[in-house]
């Protein structure tokens, strides 16, 4: 339990944080040094399409001394707050010429200055043959490396999909998200928090459409501002959404097939007024699956030891109905309001066959075992978020508050049946039935607000936030005994988690000649609790963490720029990693939680090296400790594997990467990526620890072809070494994806045709490299699907959402 003394220092910071907040603030108000002469510079393309991200610099003209550094928002704009004087305006962006403006602001109180940018594309002129850039795929943002994907065609129909083809991003044998190797990554969708992790983050991104995706943002080393749990970083999802005034209409149906026919059908509309947007979508999609394993491992029974060779196969039944709707209202000129709503359905089951075949040391047969699993497992998530803004001043100042409620319901029953057969064929035993229910309840608040306080010569941004999450689980099992069902307490459980967090954060940011400065503080204080049945007690966490960021950002020149980062970071155990209710897979394989799990923490480390503005080359470290990954032990009496995540003593990674968009022609862009890594941690043995290492690499390469008769085609090649997970090293694979696409009735209609997985090479396989089990896997899923889509829009066209960032984490 928190003592007197640790409660009234968590009260006092408390009090100082909403005191410094309000004093900022306040200052804010009545600040009367700072002028009211702006200067508003919109920056476009060629086309009269906002070109997000771009780089806007403010000189003075006399001196040319850098004033201030800003990225053109997603609509294309930027503000600046100035005094008289005259001024340059430099804006620069990936694939585009850079352009100049000069201009004068007069002393006439409270003066708008409004400038437009149409940037023209690069040109290069080699041998009398004109070479026009297309726009490039990779773009650099100090830390953060930001893939447009609203032209890719061939990474699949769902955002899972499009996530494994991502520089550093992988899956591993759950489809658990992987960043650089590793799990603990945040994933937000337009700077929100999902509430989720592992299956159901998985499942809400596989209901996720690929074509609604404008760009993904990996964020190496986040600063202060975000949340500080994720110590793996973030990975922000920016979701499509109408700009500018007037309706659009987007129709789009999809058919696919791998082992299964699927479907995805999606209605997705927008209306913009002067005051008002409103946003709404349907979708219904299919992703159903299917995998055939292989797998191995030795038990002992008495003084021998059994070989068990497994054969599996796993249907996964899909039907996903996912809806969302939005409004964002301009109450007064200096006040909006939106209100957000995300829920989805779906409506899963998993039939499973495993085959055992069970040998002596000499090979001789000596037990077949035939199990299946049948899972019925509908899931239903609900999510609401309401925001206020307040802008307090022409200057940029402003207030956000935010409120986040999440509700996530699962109702799980399965039923296992296992036959055992002798070497003579003939039945072992009778007919063993087990079967569960097992309901789980979470539900999560989350209310934050943020004030962004720019000064001149320097930017403040304060935040507190405070978030409850429970989670109420209650597993039942019966077994089969005399053609009667039994309760089986030994197996079930009742397992209930509650957690408050508490945070506030301070950071600065200050731009010194050619060079941004940004530092900053977050405080966060977590108090959870766990009990269950079958740990006969309770377990509790109550500690109070600071997490510091600093990142340094400088430009050499035109040609060269370098960005330096580093933050603290957090990984509390999900939810369901601490239940320790087990999940059958057979009678000799299991998934179960660990309700000793401990926080994982990191330290995160990136430098970025940005080459003509095309060049990216990342280098990125990682020090955790209690390294939270996959693990093995057996039961006692069963000698059954049991995998569940469990605390390493620490984890270090050294990643270097290099991306960058290549035009080889007026019809030709490359988009590389790829790298080196070198991992490295400990891992109990029979009375010893091992440091296990491995080098590994990874490489990809996306191809967009601009064809005859106005074609697009995409050829993309995706491989990846040797890496370590937990006890396990997984082995090599390679994959191929290709697409074509071809527009109609004045980029109306949209067809697209796609071949995943060309070869049938994306595959895994892993065996283990602890003491406790040989167990080794070879997994192969129906990744190769051929795909076909139409898409049609009435009205504009959906340009990526407009963020508003609320950093909650959840860990389901």
């Amino acid at each position: 339990m928190r003592s007197a003394k640790e409660k009234q220092n968590m009260q006092a910071l408390g009090v100082w944080f909403l005191c410094l907040t309000l004093f900022l603030v306040n200052l804010s108000v009545g600040h009367g040094r700072a002028p009211d002469e702006r200067i508003e510079v919109v920056v476009k393309d060629e086309g009269d399409i906002a070109v997000p991200g771009a780089t806007v610099k403010l000189f003075k003209e006399q001196t040319d001394k850098l004033i201030s550094q800003v990225s053109a928002d997603e609509n294309g704009f930027v503000q600046f707050t100035v005094d008289t004087g005259r001024y340059r305006i430099c804006v620069v962006s990936v694939g585009y010429q850079e352009q100049c403006l000069d201009t004068s602001v007069s002393k006439n109180g409270r003066e708008l200055v409004a400038l437009s940018f149409l940037l023209k594309s690069s040109m290069n002129v080699l041998d009398d043959v004109v070479i026009v850039a297309q726009r490039p795929t990779i773009q650099a943002e100090g830390n953060k490396l930001i893939l447009s994907t609203e032209n890719t065609l061939s990474a699949g129909n769902s955002a899972m999909e499009l996530l494994k083809s991502m520089p550093g991003v992988s899956a591993g044998q759950d489809d658990e998200i992987l960043f650089r190797g590793a799990p603990g990554v945040q994933v937000t969708i337009n700077g929100k928090m999902t509430y989720l992790s592992g299956k159901e983050l998985t499942e809400m991104l596989n209901g996720l459409n690929a074509a609604d995706i404008a760009k993904i943002e990996l964020l190496s080393s986040p600063s202060a501002n975000y949340d500080a749990a994720g110590t793996g970083g973030v990975i922000n999802i920016v979701t499509k959404r109408r700009q500018e005034k007037g309706y659009a209409v987007e129709l789009r149906s999809m058919v696919s097939k791998g082992r299964y026919w699927m479907v995805n059908d999606n209605i997705t509309g927008s209306f913009k007024h002067d005051k008002l947007q409103v946003d709404a979508s349907f979708d219904y999609n299919t992703p159903h699956k299917n995998t055939i394993s292989t797998s191995s491992h030795t038990i002992s029974q008495g003084n021998n030891d059994m070989l068990l060779e497994r054969a599996n196969e796993v249907s996964f039944k899909i039907k996903f109905y996912t809806y969302k709707i939005g409004a964002t209202w301009q109450l007064a000129p200096r006040h909006q309001l939106s209100a957000n709503y995300h829920g989805y359905t779906d409506d899963f089951t998993a039939p499973k066959t495993s085959s055992i075949t069970m040998r002596d040391r000499s090979g001789t047969i000596v037990e077949s075992i035939y199990s299946t699993v049948n899972i019925v497992e509908p899931y239903y998530f609900d999510s609401f978020n309401a925001g206020y803004q307040f802008d307090i001043d022409t200057l940029g100042k402003k207030i956000t508050a935010d409120v986040q409620l999440i509700s996530y319901r699962n109702f799980s029953n399965s039923e296992m049946e296992t036959r055992r057969y002798r070497e003579t064929g003939n039945p072992d035993g009778d007919l063993d039935i087990l079967r569960s229910n097992q309901p789980g309840f979470i539900r999560v608040s989350a209310y934050k607000v943020d004030a962004l306080l720019p000064y001149p010569g320097i930017d403040l941004k304060v935040g507190l936030k405070y978030a409850v999450a429970s989670n109420d689980n209650n597993a039942r099992f019966d077994s089969l005994q005399n053609g009667q069902y039994v309760d089986a307490p030994s197996l079930s459980n009742n397992f209930n988690y509650r957690e408050t967090i508490s945070a506030a954060y301070v950071s600065a940011s200050k731009i010194w000649k050619k060079t941004t400065f940004n530092a900053g503080l977050r405080l966060e204080h977590t108090d959870a609790k766990s009990w269950s049945v079958l740990s006969s007690g309770s377990n509790q966490w109550d500690y109070t963490r600071l997490f510091p960021s600093l990142s340094i950002n400088t430009e050499i020149n035109n040609d060269n720029q370098i960005d330096f980062s580093l933050s603290r970071r957090i990984e509390r155990p999900p939810y369901a990693a601490l239940n320790p209710v087990r999940w059958y897979n057979d009678p000799y394989y299991m998934f179960a939680g660990n309700a000793n799990l401990q926080p994982e923490t990191s330290w995160l480390y990136a430098v970025t090296y940005t080459l003509k503005r095309k060049y990216f080359f990342l280098f990125n470290y990682s020090a955790r400790s209690n390294y939270l990954s996959r693990n093995m032990v057996k039961d006692t009496q069963s000698e059954a594997l049991i995998s569940q995540r469990a605390n390493f003593d620490h984890f270090r990674r050294l990643d270097l990467n290099v991306a960058t968009t290549l035009l080889p022609s007026s019809w030709w862009q490359m988009q590389w990526s790829g790298g080196i890594n070198f991992t490295t941690y400990p891992v109990d043995q029979d009375r010893q620890t091992d440091n296990l290492s491995q080098w590994a690499g990874n490489l990809q390469c996306i191809n967009q072809l601009k064809l005859p008769g106005d074609v697009n085609m995409e050829l993309a090649g995706y491989w990846y070494s040797r890496e370590l997970f937990g006890i396990f090293q997984k082995g090599s694979y390679f994959y191929v994806n290709a697409g074509l696409a071809k527009s109609f009735f004045d980029k109306r209609l949209g067809v697209r045709i796609a071949l995943n997985d060309v070869f049938f090479t994306n595959n895994f396989s892993a065996h283990s490299l602890a003491a406790i089990t040989d167990y080794r896997y070879f997994d192969k899923p129906d990744t190769r699907r051929a795909m076909f889509s139409l898409t049609y829009s009435l009205g504009g066209k959906l340009q990526s959402a407009k963020e508003r960032r609320t950093e909650e984490q959840d860990r389901l």
